[in-house]
């Protein structure tokens, strides 16, 4: 039987359209169809949304050096689960102070800010992060695109291991303020470390030396640089702050 994609237009018999592999029996969304929808794309083996953080987890060198390789259609987008993890982080983040506001009354406005706009910073400090890791790294056969690519694949595991400390400020929310938000954010450049290390594979001393040099340059441009720059936009006086707490270290 003869039928009409309905996604492209296409006109041809079976069970998937030839020129899109939708299904031919497409039809009007019900309730049924979300579900099942949601859940496939949480739990199925196939690009799931839990396959593609537990492979981040247990072999995080392996996923990235075979999505670079060309196998992308074996994970879950990781732009989309970038982006989507880091409005979650942001959202979470904006929770839990105004929770330890409505217990403890601290208003700590600079956290907050510093906080929200950390994820913002990340964001747009990507293209230089590439570009220095790409500089440090030039005797490899890794272009610019692909350093990006090593860049989202390890921020989307920062920020699932960050969303759950947030969580679990929830419950102990009274050692919120206590915990120096510079803390939280080294943790980051640890786990960056960890994962350019299984990305890179270093066997002598030098590759060792590139990774650790690596990791402190992208932590004095983050932290100081695109940080500094960001908050002198966006508000002096953070900036003034931001310079008070660094001095104490």
């Amino acid at each position: 039987m003869t039928c009409i994609c309905k996604n492209c237009g296409v006109s041809f018999e079976g069970v998937f359209c030839p020129n899109c592999a939708q299904k031919a029996s497409t039809g009007r969304l019900n309730v049924s169809d979300v579900v099942h929808e949601m859940w496939h794309n949480f739990t199925h083996t196939d690009r799931s949304v839990l396959g593609f953080i537990a492979g981040l987890f247990t072999k995080p060198g392996i996923v990235i050096r075979e999505y670079i390789a060309g196998k992308r259609k074996k994970y879950f987008n990781p732009y989309t689960f970038f982006l989507v993890s880091s409005a979650i982080l942001i959202f979470i983040t904006k929770k839990v102070f105004h929770y330890e506001d409505s217990l403890y009354h601290y208003n700590n406005e600079f956290g907050q800010f510093t906080s929200e706009q950390y994820t913002i910073i990340i964001l747009f400090s990507l293209p230089f992060m590439g570009g220095i890791l790409r500089m440090i790294f030039s005797g490899r056969d890794i272009n610019y695109s692909e350093w990006i690519t090593f860049l989202i694949f390890s921020y989307c595991l920062i920020n699932v291991i960050q969303i759950v400390i947030q969580l679990i400020y929830f419950p102990l929310i009274k050692y919120h303020h206590t915990v120096l938000l510079s803390y939280t954010e080294l943790s980051s450049y640890v786990i960056l470390f960890f994962l350019l290390v299984k990305f890179i594979q270093p066997r002598n001393f030098g590759g060792w030396t590139k990774c650790t040099v690596s990791i402190l340059v992208l932590f004095f441009f983050v932290e100081w640089v695109a940080k500094i720059i960001a908050l002198w936009l966006a508000n002096p006086i953070s900036l003034t702050r931001l310079i008070s707490n660094y001095s104490v270290f």
